[in-house]
């Protein structure tokens, strides 16, 4: 299957940097979301390491077929909290400061 194509927001590091970070679920167990450049790159043991491109300012995109969108949640001050994938919810971790 050929890869999709879409235009991708453009987001600088800081907002990307936004939602960096371990993401804990039932189906996945704990997933990691970095930035790379451009996107984010996201890993778990239960599948190998995914790139998404942002379609908004919470939303982004594979460019594979088949995997479904990432939605991020904020909380009140725009802290994000969470991530939702198709029928996969994920809470972010806090990192030990």
């Amino acid at each position: 299957m050929a890869p999709r194509t879409r235009p991708a927001l453009t987001l600088d590091s800081a907002e990307l940097g936004r939602f960096a970070g371990s993401y804990q679920s039932p189906q996945l167990g704990v997933a990691t979301m970095r930035f790379e450049g451009d996107h984010l790159a996201v890993s778990s043991a239960a599948f190998s390491e995914m790139d998404f491109y942002p379609a908004s300012r919470t939303v982004f995109f594979p460019l594979s077929g088949g995997v479904p969108e990432i939605t991020f949640l904020q909380d009140e001050h725009g802290e994000v909290t969470a991530a939702a994938a198709g029928s996969i919810r994920a809470v972010k971790l806090r990192s030990a400061k």
